[in-house]
């Protein structure tokens, strides 16, 4: 059950959260051919803003290019041969489009967690009828805290989104 947890969180921080990885794969079309961004440059993070170091000068236009149509809400600015990505604070729009996401997301991952109770369940039915009450109740006890953990997981996102 906690690797369904740690996945939720991994899946909510990959929507939530601009970081090199999330521009590293972006297709970049160099000399007839596409290439990663993370073939060609190299991403930090400096100061709450994605940094894109390019190696060759004739590669900051296709690169620039490439981050605007992927439609990240990117706007790179050029400083030397360093595209600066300021990562903006997400729209209303995208803030409730983020919330139902996160929310699709937490239901599964709860979902999920069930599963593993029912099948816990029938595993307990089958093995030992003497203790099966007192396994129920604990496993049934195990699924209410994950599920709560979900539960506040989610609360604090959403609420750090507002």
């Amino acid at each position: 059950m906690q690797n369904i947890i740690k996945s939720l969180i991994s899946r909510v921080n990959k929507l939530t959260t601009i970081t090199p990885a999330s521009i590293n794969n972006i297709p970049i079309k160099v000399a007839s051919k596409s290439v990663p961004l993370c073939d060609i440059s190299s991403v930090t993070i400096i100061n709450k803003a994605l940094h894109v170091k390019v190696a060759e000068k004739d590669y900051i236009k296709p690169i620039e290019n490439a981050i605007r149509a992927a439609n990240l809400g990117l706007n790179p600015v050029l400083r030397e041969n360093t595209l600066v990505l300021n990562i903006p604070k997400p729209s209303a729009d995208q803030r409730k489009n983020l919330e139902k996401q996160i929310k699709q997301l937490a239901e599964l991952s709860k979902g999920d967690i069930r599963q593993m109770r029912a099948k816990e369940m029938k595993k307990i039915k089958e093995k030992n009828k003497d203790l099966e009450k007192q396994m129920k109740d604990d496993v049934q006890k195990v699924t209410d805290e994950h599920v709560e953990q979900v539960d506040s997981f989610v609360k604090k996102v959403l609420k750090e989104l507002q």
